[in-house]
């Protein structure tokens, strides 16, 4: 509701509510649907119904549609870099939070040190 993104789990995982989970009849294209999803977050979320809380149904996800390409191999040699530019991402982002939990360590620390 109102908060429109994609993300991708491997693993268990629990889903709220108005949380749509896609997988793909193929697993070895969970990666490629992940990035057309963002590609076309914006036309999907155009769609968005609500005053308030903006939200989407499952219709206007189930009527919502793009081209892929035929090429199968094609696909397979883009997915390699994708996820290696995605398993690189969330190294830097588990480090970056890491640091963050150091900093706000070390910010408390000092602020013992002043009383």
């Amino acid at each position: 509701n109102g908060d429109f993104n994609v993300k991708i789990y491997e693993g268990k995982f629990e889903a709220y509510q108005r949380t749509y989970v896609l997988i793909p009849y193929e697993q070895q294209y969970t990666s490629w649907l992940y990035y057309a999803l963002n590609l076309h977050m914006k036309e999907i979320s155009s769609s968005a119904r609500g005053s308030v809380i903006s939200f989407l149904t499952k219709e206007m996800l189930s009527d919502f549609s793009f081209g892929a390409p035929i090429d199968l191999n094609s696909i397979n040699e883009e997915l390699e870099y994708f996820n290696i530019i995605r398993s690189k991402s969330e190294k830097i982002l588990d480090i970056d939070s890491k640091l963050k939990e150091i900093q706000s360590l070390l910010l408390a620390k000092m602020g013992n040190l002043k009383q």
